[in-house]
């Protein structure tokens, strides 16, 4: 298939998928458990949850909610913007489209993250669990990514001094129309559209989604088992998996390794499953 042909979306709903993407998704929530109590610990607000069910209920999301301490709330976000690089931008985004706004507010970083985190919930339930309803996809999230993977191939190309051409194949939007007409559009049959034809999450939206959760070098494990992200020998491919992976989550340093264990597992696991097709 052509870079610029629309593929038919396939959803991964074959029960044979659901270990592959359960390890990955189960990894994913770990991770983001691993963060948030690594900013609590290091602020000093308590973090007094057990496993990674009830993150959302943290003493942080409170803080930032309330902002009665604008200094703590700064603090939360500079590390939330660290560990998140795609923090500050989903933030920006919806402060913009809820209030005209160019500036986001602490409560906006609250709001996205539940709205993010509760679609790593449901996914990560739907593929971990043996009978499980569909995903709904709340309607921030397409144009939240959209977003980013637009500024992440500009940021791929000049961390890489890649040539216009490596990355045509991930231009997303033109220009359609003359004049006062003239409106910005996704390209027809875009290959990487995040929406189907009927507007839901395709899923090449749902691998994207996957890595903002993952660190870089398991994101690209991840995409490299999926049709379409296989190979990086050429300047193009390699351009490819570092557009998806441009956003991924960074774990704090020094890990905490008895938490990742069960995570680590999981993913050596999925080394031994068949790759999709």
């Amino acid at each position: 298939m052509k870079n610029n042909e629309k593929p038919n979306y396939c959803k991964f709903d074959d029960k044979s998928d659901k270990a592959f993407f359960a390890a990955y998704l189960n990894t994913a929530k770990q991770n983001v458990f691993i963060v948030f109590r690594d900013i609590s610990e290091r602020l000093g607000l308590g973090f007094d949850l057990n496993d990674d069910d009830n993150m959302l209920d943290a003493v942080l999301w409170k803080k930032l909610t309330a902002n009665t301490e604008p200094e703590v709330s700064l603090k939360i976000i500079e590390r939330i913007e660290d560990k998140f690089p795609y923090a500050n931008y989903l933030a920006k985004n919806y402060a913009y489209f809820n209030r005209k706004e160019r500036e986001a507010q602490p409560e906006d970083y609250v709001e996205v993250f539940i709205i993010f985190i509760q679609q790593l919930y449901d996914f990560r339930n739907y593929y971990t669990h043996a009978v499980h309803d569909p995903v709904e996809t709340p309607k921030e999230i397409i144009p939240g990514m959209q977003l980013l993977f637009d500024a992440a191939r500009r940021g791929v190309k000049k961390r890489f001094e890649l040539s216009t051409n490596d990355l045509d194949h991930l231009v997303r939007l033109t220009r359609v129309g003359k004049e006062r007409n003239a409106k910005t559009v996704e390209r027809t049959n875009f290959h990487y559209s995040f929406a189907d034809d009927k507007g839901e999450l395709s899923e090449k939206g749902f691998a994207y989604f996957v890595c903002l959760w993952l660190q870089r070098k398991d994101a690209q494990m991840f995409l490299k088992k999926l049709t379409g992200f296989k190979r990086s020998e050429t300047p193009s491919q390699k351009a490819t998996l570092e557009t998806f992976t441009f956003y991924s989550l960074r774990l704090p340093q020094p890990k905490l390794q008895s938490d990742n264990n069960t995570a680590g597992v999981l993913l050596d696991m999925v080394n031994e499953l068949t790759h999709i097709a």
